[in-house]
């Protein structure tokens, strides 16, 4: 009985321990910007929610070494080929919503908005939000940050 009791509460420490590393959701109107580099700021991925950034910050700036850092399963050739010719853009975010699937993994719902490119000096958002895009993280398998595994846009089906 002792072992059963000691094995249930070293459960629970874990799953607290792990639910601490899972970000807020933020309040409607809470977006936080995204746009040129500041200096220090690079690839991260000592929580989820940085790891999501800094896959964001790789779309938004068109930097592949940023998606490379924490999107291992990158599929080669497949970040801005030649095909995909968009400017960097400003991009205005926030945390919608924080799903755990199980130890040490979470889904994490991004609500977004384009903001302009980033050559104009000031970000100009759009007062509607894109529907949230779901990105799926895990620790790393050598225990040294998180990863992102994959991530699900909206489909025209569920616009609907």
């Amino acid at each position: 009985m002792r072992a059963t009791l000691l094995s249930l509460v070293l459960s629970v420490l874990s799953f607290s321990a792990q639910a601490a590393d899972w970000p807020a959701v933020d309040p409607p109107a809470g977006y936080r910007l995204l746009g040129a580099t500041q200096p220090g700021q690079g690839a991260c991925s000592t929580t989820p929610l940085c790891t999501v950034e800094t896959l964001l910050a790789c779309f938004s700036r068109r930097d592949e070494a940023l998606c490379r850092a924490v999107w291992p399963a990158a599929p080669p050739g497949v970040l801005f080929g030649a095909e995909q010719r968009r400017q960097a853009y400003w991009w205005s975010w926030r945390v919608a919503e924080v799903a755990p699937l199980g130890s040490g993994e979470a889904e994490i719902a991004i609500a977004g908005r384009h903001c302009g490119l980033l050559s104009q000096a000031e970000p100009v958002c759009r007062t509607t939000p894109a529907p949230a895009t779901r990105y799926r993280v895990s620790r790393r398998l050598d225990g040294l940050g998180w990863q992102i595994l994959d991530w699900r846009s909206p489909t025209e089906a569920n616009l609907n």
